[in-house]
């Protein structure tokens, strides 16, 4: 079975060929400040954001669901360049298209 922990770095540390690759055509997310975003505004907006340098996950917790859904939960804290450090509760669902895992959806609630 896939590393969702690295994959979820992944989503924090790289930029939109990663988001590309990684997410679901309807794949949705959530930012407090930011609102709900569909695919084509997720891409839009980490296009136009820095990376984040450094991501810690604590309070993990996984749940895998039939072996086609994998929900994850955890407590982020990230750094990037020019920012202070931000932390949040997150949730991620990864769901299985055929023999790939995607990101079907992601949200954030700031701490």
């Amino acid at each position: 079975m896939m590393d969702f922990w690295k994959t979820e770095e992944r989503l924090w540390r790289e930029g939109v060929a990663a988001y590309e690759e990684l997410m679901t055509g309807d794949c949705i997310m959530v930012f407090g400040p930011v609102g709900i975003l569909e695919r084509d505004r997720i891409v839009e907006s980490i296009r136009a954001a820095p990376r984040w340098s450094a991501i810690e996950m604590s309070e993990q917790v996984v749940r895998e669901h039939g072996g086609k859904v994998v929900i994850l939960a955890y407590r982020a804290r990230a750094d990037r360049e020019g920012g202070g450090a931000y932390e949040a509760y997150c949730t991620s669902t990864y769901v299985r298209e055929g023999d790939i895992w995607r990101i079907a959806q992601h949200q954030q609630s700031p701490v």
